[in-house]
């Protein structure tokens, strides 16, 4: 799942534009059961497009270790 959480200015206009950008789930497979959460704070954009490659890169990197650790 993934989401945004919108970071808003104050009423005297300091603050922020940009968004916390999230992603969390779990692996559905016996040989890899993780479960991950990947936060990115003040980024422009959404939770899919700067959370999810880094949870898909550090996915990638967990399985792989797990393999050559059999």
């Amino acid at each position: 799942k993934t989401g945004t959480g919108e970071i808003t200015k104050s009423s005297d206009g300091s603050g922020s534009d940009k968004n916390n950008a999230w992603i969390v789930g779990y692996c559905q497979n016996e040989k890899y059961p993780l479960a991950f959460s990947v936060v990115v704070n003040d980024v422009e954009g959404y939770g899919s497009q700067n959370a999810q490659p880094i949870a898909c890169e550090a996915l990638s990197a967990c399985k792989e270790s797990m393999d050559k650790a059999e």
